[in-house]
């Protein structure tokens, strides 16, 4: 069976404020993704980012991933929402893109783009492309024609050097050219990309798929005028690979106005088309279909070209005006001052020169001066267009290897030729193996994702890790040399260009070949090439990462799971059992790493690059164990990459005693050979546990805290951290990382990152490092007690999460996995706090010993009414906060508290949230003046009680037992039970009244222990709550048997219902009789919540 894949394409035509009911089609277009869900949506002209906020707000539940790519002044425009995983993303911009001074036409101040993501549909590799091109504007007088070519020629490049190891290829967006146009020919030539127009087997919508009709009440119709109804502008493009077919089954386009309005969804007609993905058995060569004829492709080089050329003749006639005008108007100025000057030489001499011929002459020299402008921008405009020049230079071309890799022979392979054309005049000979391969040769990124993307994870469970894939968190940066940084993505290939050419040796073994590879840097890496300037013009974009999460621990101590709620008179009438939520789970998500990113001016390489792929093992292995430091980052680099793309190198890199030696790197003096050797051990280690122990055996613990504590490098300090992460997992390993890298890890990431609004250089890394830093903390928390109080009596540890927290929640960062950490580590830290480490309460209980030998009155004889007084004594006792609190006084703290509520009130991280529910479960968990203090500040004080009982609509089961638990524990207090009742009463009968499974049993028990407390706290408001429906609930949960602690807890329930008498009455005016609660099911519970008291 084929996979179906829905593409959706549109420009939006979203100009703030000029565009006409901008506002209303966001809302129409919103609405048609909303009832169409496409599998993606590429959208352009979405110039304001509230609208993309607006969209993805309103398409949260069909389309839950989507970016938003930032660029230029106003962005670029472009927008992409998807019902699949984003698992990476990021943008380059056209070097060539208008003229600044062109104001209205606006496309410079756009910063026109093309953007990429990557998604994994049924285990299939999808590259998708959206872009917008440089608008048109006149056919016939077209200034810009030039800088279309350029930018598909960028265009065409980008998506050659990006899609290799792709299974499908899709492009979409407004390419503003005509079908036969130019840049379109050039486009479909080199990336053998396919209209569907021209592919689809079925097209419903405009005659000839015109995208820009005349019947668009948006549309300049003087403009279509020598066009028949319109113009094809928009497109959606596709191709397959060895691995997969691809067909279009349809497409279709609307036409004009929206039934029901007056406008249509934009000034453009949207594409919508359907692709049918067959996967092949046997994987094939490349398809042929797509190849145009030598003399076609080099007549369409030949053309672009020329009219390349034709740009920069105008460019730099514009120059040597601009030079002009610019000495004209400085001759003017000089002559201006002259006259100016004549009154101040010629004492008592009035000024010979009229005052408005005066003003004039000033203005006019201004305006000549201002129009000079031209020549920097000029400039700006003639440098891409020389570059561009090179293509289709075949008389200066020597052969480069196929971008798939394979060496194609015939007419096939000269074309590849043709369409890697090199400046350099150096050869190769015809092996490949001989000459100086030039620095400014295209590279051919043919392998950037060889490793695919897990279909699915192993518990079901998927992080998201810093952003959003969402993506609201996105920062965007431009690297040094405008390099392209990528951050994480856990799945790709690496390839790792050697460093400048002094770091080589004069010869290398004959395995090193000349290649045309490109150095992927996937997963925190970076994208470098020397060769092409588009890559000079990569922004950086943060990329989305999920990771697999692991099995929960299993609690330091035999724990029941139905926490504090195992018998009912734990909630009720107060037993002493002690409860509380276990430690949060390991953070296991090891994150494979790839490649470090470097500067530009670091990667020169041997003429480039070495093909790693074509390196051995062993030979790599050799290379780091020899004197020359040249051989040793090169052997570093091929160990990365080959344990990144093969687990079975991992197993041989420890059986050659590799490991040791790259330990030993360390402490080597230079700064790349100690990052290079960083990241070799992080993907060496990577989920192997032999190697983590070889790792620790050889001193690698202690070479890596030591570089993390010498180290000034962002990028360093982030792969030693995620080193650590990964060593972290390892239980045998973990007494030394407690012992050794607590101090060093606080002191040199957790302190300095954890604002995060103080980073003001290498954002990114830095932010990763603390990431990292708190994923290991938090494996390391969830341990024994010696773990948790090394972790408590870690100095300034608990501060700088408490700080991060507070600094990410003040920016609205509240759904990162840096806060999911820093708040599972807490809660960690937690667990047992009151048996653990008791001096934390102190005060509270110092308090409560003063209370108990006050004297009570008479009253103390009745043990019922003597403990009501004293609860309601307890929670008279505010929690001493220290003004300045410090270590694990912020674990009591009721800012901390505050900020778990913040989060449980408004994150969209399930386990954030279940970890804050975690900590306030723990600090209510044992009943007392404890627990009585901690229900007191939470509920009164802090009024947080909304913002925990609206978690009980959560369809997260885990979650919903959580906050049922910790309700149950707030409520067991009598003094907040009064409030509990007005606010979170509703929320428990809802759950008491909605579906019930077995897997709930626990939630639904906790729920009724909890409806008693409230509805006996206040029966006057209770009363309204005893609906038929909740009765019948009931009624229906003594009788399952499938949920013993439910059926058991709902008996209760209702024989506590009839034993009140103003619920009692209540009921009786309903009609009700006796029977119904109590009976001999109600009774049996009843009696034996009584033998467990």
């Amino acid at each position: 069976m084929p996979i179906r894949l829905r593409i959706f394409s549109l420009n939006c035509w979203g100009i703030r404020y000029l565009s006409k009911h901008r506002a209303e089609r966001y809302v129409m277009i919103g609405d048609l993704l909303s009832k169409e869900q496409h599998d993606v949506a590429l959208l352009q002209e979405v110039w304001s980012e509230k609208d993309f906020h607006f969209l993805k707000t309103n398409l949260g539940s069909t389309h839950p991933y989507s970016h938003y790519y930032k660029s230029g002044f106003f962005g670029s425009g472009l927008a992409v929402f998807s019902r699949h995983r984003i698992h990476d993303v990021f943008l380059y911009k056209y070097s060539l893109n208008g003229y600044p001074y062109m104001a209205h036409h606006g496309d410079w101040f756009g910063g026109k783009a093309v953007g990429k993501l990557l998604l994994n549909i049924s285990g299939l590799m999808v590259h998708i492309y959206v872009t917008h091109l440089h608008a048109e504007y006149s056919r016939e007088q077209d200034s810009y024609l030039s800088h279309r070519v350029v930018q598909a020629w960028e265009l065409q490049n980008f998506i050659r050097h990006t899609c290799a190891g792709a299974d499908v290829v899709i492009l979409g967006g407004d390419l503003n050219m005509h079908p036969d146009d130019l840049g379109v020919r050039l486009l479909r030539s080199y990336t053998g990309l396919r209209d569907c127009f021209i592919e689809t087997a079925s097209f419903e919508g405009c005659e000839q798929g015109f995208t820009h009709i005349t019947d668009n009440p948006f549309t300049n119709t003087r403009e279509l005028i020598p066009f028949e109804g319109g113009i094809r502008i928009d497109y959606i493009l596709f191709k397959g690979s060895g691995r997969v077919e691809v067909s279009c089954e349809s497409l279709s386009t609307t036409k004009g106005s929206v039934p029901g309005y007056d406008f249509p969804y934009s000034d453009h007609e949207a594409l919508s088309t359907e692709l049918l993905l067959y996967p092949l058995k046997d994987e094939k060569g490349e398809n042929d279909s797509s190849a145009v004829s030598l003399s076609e492709l080099i007549n369409t080089v030949t053309e672009a070209r020329t009219e390349v050329k034709v740009g920069l003749h105008c460019a730099e006639h514009m120059r040597y005006t601009a030079a002009r005008t610019g000495f004209m108007g400085l001759a003017l100025l000089l002559l201006e001052m002259a006259i100016a000057a004549v009154p101040v030489f010629s004492l008592g001499a009035e000024q010979p020169f009229p005052k408005a011929s005066f003003y004039l002459l000033g203005a006019l020299c201004f305006a000549i001066l201002l129009s000079a402008v031209f020549l920097p921008v000029s400039k700006m405009t003639r440098e891409p267009l020389r570059s561009a020049l090179s293509i289709g230079e075949i008389g200066e071309t020597s052969l480069a290897l196929p971008s798939d890799g394979e060496s194609h022979s015939g007419q096939r392979r000269v074309m590849e030729q043709v369409s890697t054309i090199r400046k350099s005049k150096s050869k190769y000979n015809t092996r490949g193996s001989a000459g100086t391969l030039s620095p400014t040769s295209p590279k051919s990124d043919s392998v950037f994702y060889e490793s695919k993307f897990p279909s699915s994870n192993q518990n079901g469970s998927d992080f998201l890790h810093e952003s959003t894939f969402t993506n609201g968190h996105t920062k965007m940066r431009q690297q040094k040399q405008g390099i392209m940084q990528r951050s994480v993505s856990t799945r790709s290939a690496n390839y790792h260009r050697i460093p400048n050419n002094s770091m080589l040796p004069n010869s290398l073994p004959t395995v090193i070949q000349p290649s045309t590879y490109a150095d992927i840097y996937a997963n925190q890496g970076a994208i470098r090439s020397s060769t092409t300037r588009w890559s000079e013009k990569y922004r950086h974009s943060k990329s989305l990462e999920r990771s697999q999460s692991q099995p929960p621990l299993t609690s330091p101590v035999p724990m029941k799971m139905n926490n504090s709620f195992q018998s009912t008179s734990n909630q009720f009438y107060g037993s002493n059992t002690i409860n509380r939520r276990p430690p949060s789970a390991h953070s296991n998500s090891e994150p494979k790493l790839s490649m470090p990113s470097r500067s530009k001016g670091e990667m020169n390489g041997m003429n480039g690059e070495a093909n790693m792929s074509n390196i051995a093992l062993l030979d790599a292995i050799t290379w780091i164990m020899h004197g020359d430091e040249r051989y040793k980052l090169l052997g570093a680099s091929v160990i990365q990459h080959s344990t990144f793309t093969d687990d079975n190198a991992k197993e041989e890199v420890r059986k050659l005693n590799a490991i040791a030696h790259l330990v030993g790197l360390l402490n080597n003096q230079n700064p790349d050979i100690q990052l290079t050797a960083a990241s070799a051990l992080r993907n060496v280690v990577f989920k192997n546990s032999a190697n983590k122990e070889e790792v620790r055996r050889a001193g690698g613990l202690n070479e890596a805290l030591q570089l993390l504590r010498d180290t000034s490098s962002a990028e360093t300090q982030k792969h030693v951290t995620g080193l650590l992460w990964n060593l972290s997992s390892e239980e045998s390993i973990q007494p030394n990382l407690l012992r050794q890298a607590l101090p060093v890890l606080t002191s040199t990431v957790l302190q300095p990152n954890a604002d995060i609004t103080g980073i003001t250089s290498d954002f990114e890394s830095r932010t990763e490092s603390f990431r990292y830093a708190t994923a290991c903390l938090r494996n390391l928390s969830s341990g024994r007690v010696a773990s948790r109080q090394a972790l408590r009596n870690c100095e300034g540890l608990i501060d700088s999460l408490v700080k991060h927290l507070q600094t990410s929640v003040d920016e609205g960062k509240l759904d990162d996995k840096s806060v999911e950490n820093s708040v599972c580590v807490l809660h960690n830290l937690t667990y047992q706090l009151e048996s653990e480490a008791p001096s934390v309460f102190s005060k509270i209980t110092q308090k409560a010993s003063l209370a108990n030998t006050a004297d009570t009155g008479p009253i103390g004889c009745f043990s019922n009414q003597s403990r009501k007084i004293q609860q309601e004594s307890n929670a008279e006792y505010p929690l001493m906060d220290d003004f300045n609190p410090k270590g694990m006084g912020q674990l009591v703290h009721s800012k901390t508290l505050r900020l778990y509520l913040d989060l449980l009130g408004s994150s969209q991280n399930t386990n954030t949230k279940e970890a804050c529910c975690g900590a306030l479960h723990n600090l209510t968990a044992k009943k007392g003046i404890v627990s009585d203090v901690f229900s007191h500040i939470i509920v009164q004080r802090l009024n947080g009680t909304r913002n925990i009982a609206q978690n009980l609509k959560s369809e997260t089961l885990s979650l919903k037992n959580s906050i049922s638990t910790l309700i149950g524990n707030l409520a067991r207090t009598p003094a907040v039970q009064g409030i509990m009742a007005r606010q979170a009463l509703p929320e428990v009968i809802d759950t008491l009244t909605s579906d019930h499974t077995p897997e709930s049993d626990s939630a639904m028990a906790a729920a009724c222990h909890t409806a008693i407390n409230l509805l006996r706290a206040d029966p006057e408001n209770g009363k309204m709550f005893l609906s038929k429906d909740l009765l019948n609930s009931l009624n229906n949960m003594t009788q399952n048997t499938a949920m013993p602690k439910t059926s058991k807890a709902a008996g209760v329930l209702l024989h506590s219902l009839w034993s009140d008498k103003t619920l009692q009455s209540s009921l009786k005016k309903q009609r009700m009789n006796k029977n119904f609660f109590v009976n001999e099911t109600t009774s049996a519970a009843f009696k034996s919540l009584q033998i467990i008291e």
